[in-house]
């Protein structure tokens, strides 16, 4: 069984790794973020950082992988209990039929001056 508890000294070898792949491969952080988010959620998700860093092939098992991402989270996300990544693709998000009409609000006070104006003008 492999270990499965990783070192700080560690943790800084594989961010220094990633990050060397990442300037080879895209020239920037930006770039790799902008390629990297596939979903264009603004986030990246764990399964695209898995894919990413097995695009880079880097030797690097998931488990420590995985270790990395929770040690590098932000504080709120550290709090959040791991999950593993849905398989399941997003739900659809669902519309409005095209039958129902939304309710219009009422003019503002300028804009129903500014129709009477018009309208005595004429």
């Amino acid at each position: 069984m492999a270990n499965l508890t990783v070192t700080d000294t560690q943790l800084n070898k594989m961010t220094q790794s990633i990050r060397g792949a990442i300037n080879e491969k895209y020239g920037s952080m930006r770039e790799a973020f902008k390629a990297i988010d596939t979903d264009r959620s603004g986030k990246l998700s764990r399964r695209e950082i898995m894919r990413a860093v097995a695009s880079f092939q880097l030797n690097i098992p998931r488990e420590h992988l995985l270790q990395l991402m929770q040690a590098r989270a932000p504080p709120r996300a550290r709090a959040a209990p791991a999950a593993a990544p849905s398989l399941r693709p997003p739900a659809p998000r669902r519309r409005r039929a095209a039958s129902t009409s939304r309710r219009r609000r009422p003019p503002a006070r300028a804009a129903l001056r500014h129709q009477r104006r018009r309208r005595d003008r004429l």
